[in-house]
């Protein structure tokens, strides 16, 4: 019904497929802080993931000298091949972290006024997304190394 409505809608949810319909998003980040965002509530979340592993990511060093031997570049490239091959493990647990973090969040709303419930969930969700930034900081560690042996 609201799909077919012309005109404007304030809505406040939670479940993302509805919020899905929005295209003019208010984010209420905490601390009186709001953000408005223009776009699907997809894009928001694809903005909000890569500002997560920009900021849980060391700063990114100066660029270092060539290295001074062969044995350095394949040492680099080894380096490379192992991080190849762990970052489809990091891709699988952030999915993983992801789909736990949106049970919480449907449990959280069937919890509806039950407050104890409420923030054990709540506390559930917290180490969730912890682990979900040191996985994003772990990818981005990875993919450092993989760029690093493929110069």
């Amino acid at each position: 019904m609201l799909a077919g409505f012309d005109g404007i809608v304030a809505v406040c949810g939670h479940d993302r497929a509805f919020m899905e319909m929005c295209s003019h998003i208010l984010v209420f980040e905490g601390d009186g802080r709001i953000s408005d965002w223009r776009g699907s509530f997809a894009e928001l979340r694809a903005h909000q993931k890569a500002q997560a592993v920009q900021a849980a990511s060391p700063p990114v060093p100066p660029p270092a000298a060539p290295p001074a031997s062969a044995g350095a570049d394949k040492e680099a490239k080894k380096r490379a091949s192992n991080a190849s091959k762990k970052l489809p493990r990091v891709e699988a647990e952030v999915e993983r972290v992801e789909g736990e973090i949106a049970a919480i969040d449907e449990l959280l709303v069937a919890a509806g006024a039950d407050a104890g419930k409420a923030a054990a969930l709540a506390a559930k969700r917290a180490e969730a997304a912890r682990l979900l930034d040191e996985l994003f900081a772990e990818y981005e560690r990875l993919d450092e190394v993989i760029r690093a042996g493929a110069a």
